[in-house]
């Protein structure tokens, strides 16, 4: 019986932790910019941009993300979820002209950058 709770209990402990590691995309796109020497930086000059794009409550819905690598970087904001995301996006006339499709991986938007970040940012989706 003991072995028994024990399994379930290990059993329990590996979906949890699956969940856990499965709910954002940041996780690969920031291994990506690691990997490219980018490192991160404070995003609050941007605070202004990010509110006229998605809402004056981005941060309630979303952590946002500046990556740096010299005169290069990337504004990346992940949302809590993808629905979320795609409400936002669907209720934001400015986001709908801004994105597309390489522009979005998962629950991530780029929403500015430079050329070469961008790439980065494509290549990780």
């Amino acid at each position: 019986m003991r072995k028994r709770r024990l399994i379930v209990g290990f059993i329990c402990l590996a979906v949890f932790l699956a969940v856990l590691c499965g709910c954002s995309s940041y996780r690969g796109i920031y291994a990506a910019y690691e990997a490219a020497g980018y490192e991160a930086a404070e995003a609050e000059p941007y605070a202004e941009k990010i509110a006229s794009l998605v809402g004056e409550d981005y941060a309630d819905v979303s952590t946002v993300h500046l990556l740096v690598k010299r005169e290069e970087m990337a504004l990346i904001l992940e949302f809590h979820s993808e629905d979320e995301m795609n409400d936002r996006i669907a209720a934001r006339e400015v986001l709908k002209e801004l994105l597309n499709a390489d522009r979005i991986c998962g629950n991530c938007v780029l929403l500015d950058s430079t050329e070469r970040a961008a790439e980065i940012f494509r290549n990780s989706i």
